[in-house]
């Protein structure tokens, strides 16, 4: 969504309204890091200490330091921009941009001893997730991420290939199978977490090994038809029931590479 004047289309921006700031500064922080603004914010600028020290500048840096104020002025604007009247005195009296982020950041997410226990508390409550029964995968990676964004939004810098690997754990036992098909088709350690999520696993439960054939008939049409691709290549363990005549004959009609 974008805001419209003319020809100019302006990004909206997400208004604070005092509740679930972490999402909020998330969303700002992306939103001051498209304008090309972020840095002044999380950084600041050297400022000079008087106007002696500004008459010593060559004009080069004078402009620099110009452009500078500009741009920190615009991030400040975004920022004053981005909350309800209710809250503005909070930061009304900050010149600059780093200024006002500081103190809603000191203010909503509280500063370092306060944020070190927050950052226990979430690590803590990472480490104990585990999938119940009655959880679908979706429902579990969405906790599990909010989890995540809350970490990183106290500056944890938690990677993919731990979540990843905290989630394949944290399945229960009926899933087995899947966590197989999903090691054996890409090494973890490699692996995003919206490759996971995007990823899909049929899993058949067989009786007998004589009704693969027909159980891959089966596969091979509902997963062409779902997808839009056809299969191309079968990879197996050689097993007998895989280098049957029939089965053969079947995947070189179909262009399927064994």
């Amino acid at each position: 969504m974008a805001r419209t004047s003319g020809s100019i289309s302006q990004p909206q921006i997400p208004i604070f309204n005092g509740k679930n700031y972490d999402y909020w500064s998330i969303k700002m922080k992306t939103s001051l890091c498209s304008q090309g603004i972020w840095n002044f914010v999380e950084n600041g600028f050297p400022e000079l200490a008087n106007q002696q020290a500004y008459q010593a500048l060559s004009q080069a840096e004078k402009d620099l330091l110009e452009e500078n104020k500009k741009k920190d002025a615009k991030a400040l604007f975004f920022i004053q921009q981005a909350m309800e009247e209710s809250i503005f005195p909070k930061v009304a009296a900050a010149r600059r941009s780093k200024q006002a982020w500081d103190s809603f950041q000191t203010t909503y997410q509280g500063i370092g001893k306060v944020i070190m226990a927050k950052l226990q508390i979430l690590r803590r409550d990472f480490e104990n997730l585990q999938m119940k029964d009655s959880d679908s995968i979706d429902s579990f990676v969405t906790h599990a991420m909010l989890i995540v964004n809350q970490l990183r939004s106290y500056g944890d810098t938690i990677e993919d290939q731990k979540i990843v690997e905290k989630i394949v754990r944290s399945l229960p036992g009926k899933f087995d199978a899947v966590v197989i098909a999903i090691q054996e088709a890409k090494d973890l350690s490699q692996l995003l977490v919206d490759e996971l999520m995007g990823r899909k696993v049929w899993v058949y439960f067989l009786k007998y090994k004589s009704d693969v054939f027909a159980v891959f008939m089966e596969f091979k049409a509902k997963v062409e038809k779902e997808s839009g691709y056809y299969i191309k290549t079968l990879r197996t363990d050689q097993g007998g029931e895989y280098i049957s005549i029939d089965f053969q004959n079947f995947c070189k009609e179909n262009g399927i590479n064994k």
